[in-house]
């Protein structure tokens, strides 16, 4: 099954619920209640591949949105982090104006760009972004920014 219908599905809309309700409707890390960050609950990287029977006792925890991107952000450097990425050259023209002699032309220019050949998805359907190291005031801040 697909990860992004599964979690719109109501089989797992009901596992959210029953996990939410056994943590009492509070973040298991910060014990945050939802009033300032919407509860989440997120799956134990192991988990995954046994979507869609995974365990709601073994396999699931409710966290707080802010606690719950700090996690999976852990989670990533652990399984991405360590991952040698080449980089794959891209060359490409760019058509241009320029002033030449009191007048506009057109031209073409040349740029490279390098990027690496693999980058982790985001299981949260969020754009794919740049995961590097931050400062743990800075994601407070983009939670509160987000909030």
């Amino acid at each position: 099954m697909i990860y992004e219908e599964y979690i719109a599905s109501p089989i797992w809309a009901a596992k959210r619920q029953e996990r939410l309700a056994i943590d009492g409707y509070h973040c298991r890390l910060c014990d945050e209640d939802g009033s300032r960050y919407q509860l989440e609950v997120h799956h134990r990287p192991s988990s995954y591949i046994k979507i869609p029977n995974e365990s709601i006792a073994d396999d699931l925890i409710t966290l707080c949105s802010r606690c719950h991107d700090w996690a999976t952000m852990v989670c990533r450097e652990d399984r991405y982090g360590r991952q040698e990425l080449k980089p794959i050259p891209i060359t490409t023209n760019i058509q241009v104006r320029q002033e030449i002699n009191h007048g506009l032309a057109n031209s073409e220019i040349q740029v490279d760009f390098v990027r690496p050949i693999d980058h982790a998805q985001r299981a949260d359907g969020r754009p794919a972004e740049q995961m590097g190291e931050i400062a743990q005031t800075d994601l407070f801040q983009n939670e509160e920014d987000r909030s």
